[in-house]
């Protein structure tokens, strides 16, 4: 089983201001509805398996008590406090009904969640989700949505979360849409050595985010104009491996897409009629790590893509992250009010003070869109 909201929108946004050098869709799909009679924010993930979990905070804001122990096993085990006593939850379009939550443990200080609960596949696949990036998200659209030139992928029913197959008719290829994610495009192993190995020059940055289930994790992410994943075409995406312990569920995908590949393509996920539709958009510019290196907590050492901007000012693996232009992360980022400093514009300077070994050493670091744009 997926753990719910494994790569949520929130813990991506803040999971540390250098930490989450990633692209962000414009806004996380999420919905405000009520809880025990109080407001409360609802995260749409379509890749958790879960009907309703709570954050911890959440839980304690809206006063969720406890009343069993969590079910999860394996990867999962310890990471939620346990089930909820029903409480009363509304969500838009329907009435007021009793439900349980999935309770997770509390997240470390690095992450900010902002939103209470998430709301996963088995609620979301009674409707229709209609999203862009620009337009947000439309639950059930009251006005038709033109499909005709439009990519048509079948859900698979047997999946516990939105799986589609992208074959075309040929050996089944899984593909899960993972609205919970801010991710772009995330390959199985297999398929993102394939891509490399077809691609060996092609530059990559680095995406880092907190996963409740696994911690922090870094990994190599490309801009890619055109991407086939079987007869699925996707443009303007952002390509990274995922991690193998993130592959599970009733039925395993291979590839996972995130918010990001919404920019540029549309999508309709009509789980009551089994299908899923990619339609074209206008190109628009993707975010990303404009730096070429992260610093992954707590201790906030460097990991560093190789031939990126940081690499070629100096900045090594193992560097310890000291200060940003003098000041403490935290404090540059709310001073440039910007939560992840390596998506700022291209021709940023930042001023790195790093601890290497025994020395204190200063790398000025260029920000430059140097994987490319649409």
């Amino acid at each position: 089983m997926r753990p719910p909201a494994a790569r949520t929108a929130a813990a991506i946004l803040l999971a540390g201001v250098l930490t989450a050098a990633h692209a962000l869709a414009s806004e996380p799909i999420s919905f405000q509805g009520e809880i025990n009679g109080k407001p409360a924010r609802f995260l749409v993930d379509t890749g958790a398996s879960a009907l309703l979990t709570a954050t911890a905070k959440g839980a304690e804001r809206l006063e969720l008590k406890i009343a069993e122990e969590s079910a999860y096993t394996g990867a999962l085990a310890g990471k939620f406090q346990g089930v909820s006593a029903p409480a009363r939850v509304v969500l838009p379009g329907g009435a007021g009904r009793d439900a349980v939550f999935d309770v997770l443990q509390p997240e470390p200080e690095y992450v900010k969640f902002d939103f209470d609960a998430i709301w996963g596949w088995p609620g979301v696949h009674h409707r229709i989700l209609y999203y862009t990036s620009s337009t947000g998200l439309q639950l059930d659209p009251s006005q038709a949505i033109d499909l005709s030139k439009a990519q048509i992928f079948p859900l698979v029913p047997e999946a516990n979360v939105a799986i589609f197959d992208a074959s075309g008719g040929g050996d089944p290829l899984p593909v899960l849409v993972d609205t919970g994610s801010l991710a772009g495009v995330d390959l199985d192993k297999p398929l993102w050595d394939a891509w490399r190995r077809a691609h060996p020059d092609h530059p990559v940055t680095l995406l880092s985010y907190y996963s409740p289930a696994i911690g922090p994790i870094v990994a190599e992410q490309a801009f890619v104009r055109r991407l086939k994943l079987g007869a699925l075409v996707l443009h303007n995406v952002l390509v990274t491996e995922r991690p193998a312990s993130q592959v599970s569920g009733v039925v395993q995908a291979r590839a996972s897409l995130g918010l990001d590949v919404f920019k540029n393509q549309g999508l309709w996920l009509d789980g009551k009629g089994g299908k899923v539709a990619f339609l074209p958009k206008p190109p628009a510019p993707v975010l990303y790590n404009r730096g070429g290196v992260t610093f992954v907590p707590p201790a906030m050492r460097a990991v560093v893509a190789r031939g990126g901007p940081a690499s070629r000012a100096g900045v090594a693996d193992g560097d310890t992250l000291l200060a940003v232009d003098g000041m403490q992360p935290t404090a540059y980022s709310a001073r440039v009010n910007a939560p992840i400093i390596w998506l700022q514009a291209p021709g940023t300077v930042l001023s790195l003070t790093l601890q290497r070994g025994h020395q204190r050493i200063e790398r000025r670091v260029v920000l430059e869109d140097f994987l490319g744009q649409p």
